[in-house]
């Protein structure tokens, strides 16, 4: 019986089904989004006690990335090893900077003799010449520890990777705080250095475009949503005798 209702009233059955979506979305409001990856877990969850654990005893793994990729599609030029030397410098400047690792930071160690030379891969100042790219090229290309972690898919790329030491408990509000600032700095960089394209990665990165998506879908896709359902239901009742 209950399932002819709303063939035998369908307008009654609309406002019905209109109330009742109206009192439930009342709570919408209350929706918040989290960018911390961790909310997936509760806090008595004992994988989730073994990071925090090993993080407390060491540190953990909050970073944002700068992949650098050259137009002309090759790291190991003067003008590139400038600019990813420049970079690494200004990517102090981020919040909650604590360490940076990038070719310009990288400590090359060779032996001579009987001394063991430790030095930077590419000069701190001035001006680079090809001899001193290709002398890097060299050693990132022929050692495990540096190749695909500071130069991937054939030296098209590579990235400079900044580690954060961010404040407990980490917030949302701090992982946008490094974002904005990580994303004002690869405009200002690219603006500055024509044919060099930046793209941002990391965990701190991931954990905002996430929330950002939801954000979004919020507000375009679940309208959507609900307008489609509404317009089939109107065409449903209005077909009805």
């Amino acid at each position: 019986m209950i399932f002819s209702l709303p063939i035998q009233r369908p307008w009654a059955t609309a406002l019905v089904s209109l109330l009742l979506g109206f009192s439930l979305a009342a709570g919408i409001p209350r929706l918040s989004i989290d960018d911390d990856l961790y909310v997936y877990f509760s806090e008595g969850d004992p994988k989730l006690q073994e990071l925090e654990a090993f993080e407390r005893t060491y540190t953990s793994e909050d970073y944002v990335g700068f992949v650098v990729v050259p137009a002309d599609g090759d790291v190991f030029t003067p003008r590139t090893l400038e600019a990813v030397r420049a970079l690494s410098e200004l990517t102090w400047q981020l919040p909650y900077s604590q360490r940076v690792l990038s070719l310009a930071t990288y400590q090359h160690s060779k032996s001579q003799g009987d001394e063991l030379q430790v030095g930077p891969l590419i000069p701190l100042r001035g001006d680079l010449t090809q001899a001193q790219a290709d002398a890097a090229r060299q050693i990132v290309l022929s050692s495990p520890e540096t190749l695909n972690r500071y130069a991937a898919d054939g030296a098209r790329a590579t990235t400079i990777f900044i580690r954060l030491a961010l404040p407990k408990p980490v917030t949302s509000e701090i992982y946008r705080e490094v974002v904005v600032e990580a994303r004002e700095l690869r405009d200002a960089f690219e603006a500055d250095w024509p044919g060099i394209d930046l793209s941002l990665s990391g965990t701190v990165v991931t954990n905002v475009v996430l929330g950002e998506a939801v954000a979004s879908d919020f507000t375009t896709l679940i309208p959507l949503t609900v307008l489609t359902i509404a317009c089939g239901l109107w065409l449903l009742f209005a077909s009805a005798p």
